[in-house]
């Protein structure tokens, strides 16, 4: 195993759980372009990775009491069946889509961040308020 698998994981796992990031942003693209990982496998290999640098980062805001349970159990109600289908169909979308597919939703993420304005109320504040 190259070392520098090592070094990634950490820089990504310790900025994205600053953040609030999964890091399938950054561990994808850095699958498939320093370790030619297949695009099929370098979204399944950074999910289970990613899901384990969650638990420890989610210990620990937990701690600090910086979760809302209740918002949090509101998302995962479509997140579950949500995360299944999406895993079903990369069976079914050939790896150059899929990889087009992740470089759009990256794309329009950042810029839709990028917009945002620093004190402007969130909209999902909003939304989980009223539910």
């Amino acid at each position: 195993m190259n070392p520098l698998v090592f070094l990634l994981g950490l820089a990504v796992s310790t900025v994205c759980s600053m953040v609030g990031l999964g890091g399938g942003a950054f561990i994808v693209p850095s699958l498939i372009i320093l370790f030619s990982v297949p695009v099929k496998t370098a979204i399944g290999t950074s999910l289970f990775a990613v899901m384990i640098a969650t638990i420890s980062a989610t210990i620990v805001y937990a701690a600090q009491k910086r979760i809302d349970y209740r918002v949090g159990l509101l998302l995962d109600t479509l997140d579950i069946p949500g995360a299944a289908l999406g895993a079903y169909l990369t069976l079914l979308i050939c790896p150059r889509l899929l990889a087009l597919l992740f470089g759009l939703t990256v794309i329009l993420t950042s810029i839709s961040i990028a917009r945002r304005r620093e004190n402007s109320p969130s909209r999902f504040r909003l939304t989980a308020r009223a539910v």
